[in-house]
C-alpha cells in the first residue's frame, strides 16, 4: 500500500487555533428555536465548564 505525498504547507497559510471566541457570538440551534431543549442544555454545561476553566487558571496561577 502506497503511502500519500507529504506537502509541507507554507507558513502563512497554516490555519491558526483561536485563542478566544468573540464576545457576541451566541450559540444557535439548526432548529432555529431559541427555547431548544438541547441548546439550553449545550448553554448550561458550557457555562459549567467555562466556570471550571476559569477555576483551573486561577489555581494554576497560584504555583
Amino acid at each position: 500500500m502506497d503511502s500519500p505525498s507529504h506537502t509541507p504547507v507554507p507558513a502563512g497559510q497554516i490555519p491558526s487555533i483561536p485563542t478566544h471566541s468573540p464576545a457576541n457570538t451566541a450559540l444557535r440551534c439548526c432548529c432555529g428555536r431559541n427555547d431548544c431543549a438541547f441548546l439550553e442544555s449545550n448553554n448550561s454545561a458550557l457555562e459549567g465548564l467555562e466556570k471550571d476553566l476559569e477555576t483551573a487558571a486561577r489555581l494554576g496561577q497560584v504555583r
